[in-house]
């Protein structure tokens, strides 16, 4: 598990935060895509209730 990974579990307005950072700087490998796929997901289920 990454540092970014467990800081989706742990503080996930932090992990907002440095996602969105490696993503301006162009820094994809960092990037924790297994949360950032979940969280993806997870607007289209929040919007339906």
């Amino acid at each position: 598990m990454t540092e970014l990974s467990t800081l989706y579990d742990t503080d996930y307005n932090a992990w907002t935060l440095q996602t969105a950072a490696l993503i301006r700087a162009g820094r994809f490998a960092e990037l924790d895509i297994e949360h950032l796929l979940k969280w993806e997901y997870q607007h289209h289920i929040l919007s339906e209730h």
